[in-house]
């Protein structure tokens, strides 16, 4: 019997993946997103939404990068030397300057329709592929999209009918973007063709069962592929991130004590990560905490 535990101790053990330690850097953050770790100017980007702000954490100083009164900014990410933030309550695509400034606003698409909720992005060949959720309501019709915008294309429309379309990435090894479809409670792979062109989507993780004992709104947020290949999810009102190996199989979990977990982004060259969440969704300004987490190999 003695040997029978040993061997399950050494079992468990081999297949986990613990965190070392956690550090928070931040501090009452309100209502933080967008994470985005950013290797040229060795600075962490990140969206307060309440707060009509972007902000930059550098050498343990924080500062404001952007701001626009009523944009609701939800992800930042790099173009050219050109920058692409979301304004989710303003409902457009902001392009800035590499110092923040705001450059160009796009609030209509090809088709001249008006953005609904612009929500994650991520940058490919000189553009951006970026959700727009549509209604945050369990009951509410599926009507987020994905859009693919370039300074010679504009904005165009690439799907929609998305149960609330929100976190975005890409494997570049596969030429795949994956998308959180959070109140269909999955998530999905679209192969990339080309520029603003994407295959029919196949389910990667559909995840609704094991989010079954949670809250409606529960779901998958921000996504990001680390450096062991696999995807990482911030789930949305479970307070955990979700590990999936690149085939889609579910892993593990990492428990978070923010509830409504946002993003996360790695820290490039090190087998580490941050994680940004509010712990409450109710009550302005949303307060929560990023933190770094730094992993143990497997």
């Amino acid at each position: 019997m003695k040997i029978f535990f040993i061997c399950i101790f050494l079992f468990m053990l081999a297949h986990s993946q613990t965190v070392a330690k956690d550090e928070i850097i931040i501090k009452a953050a309100h209502y933080p997103e967008g994470l985005l770790w950013d290797g040229r100017t060795n600075a962490l980007y990140y969206a307060e939404m309440p707060r009509d702000r972007i902000m930059r954490y550098k050498n343990n100083e924080k500062s404001v990068f952007f701001w626009n009164e009523g944009c609701g900014p939800t992800s930042i990410a790099p173009v050219g030397v050109q920058w692409a933030i979301t304004c989710h309550i303003g409902r457009s695509l902001i392009i800035a300057d590499h110092q923040g400034r705001l450059v160009e606003e796009i609030k209509f698409d090809n088709r001249g329709e008006l953005l609904q909720n612009p929500n994650d992005i991520v940058g490919f060949r000189g553009g951006v592929y970026l959700t727009d959720s549509g209604r945050f309501e369990a009951d509410a019709p599926a009507s987020g999209s994905i859009y693919y915008w370039h300074p010679g294309y504009g904005m165009q429309h690439i799907i929609g009918d998305l149960h609330y379309a929100n976190g975005v990435t890409i494997d570049g090894s596969s030429q795949t973007l994956f998308v959180s479809e959070h109140l269909g409670r999955r998530i999905l792979a679209f192969p990339i063709r080309g520029k603003g062109k994407l295959g029919s989507p196949r389910t990667f993780a559909d995840i609704a069962t094991k989010l079954a004992l949670f809250e409606p709104l529960t779901g998958p947020d921000g996504l990001e592929f680390g450096p062991d290949g696999r995807l990482y999810a911030a789930i949305y009102g479970a307070g955990r991130i979700m590990v999936f190996e690149a085939v889609g199989t579910y892993l593990h979990s990492l428990p978070r004590s923010e509830t409504y977990l946002t993003t996360i982004s790695f820290l490039s060259g090190e087998n580490a990560l941050f994680a940004a969440g509010a712990f409450d969704n109710q009550k302005f300004p949303y307060t929560g905490n990023i933190t770094r987490i730094n992993l143990s190999a497997d």
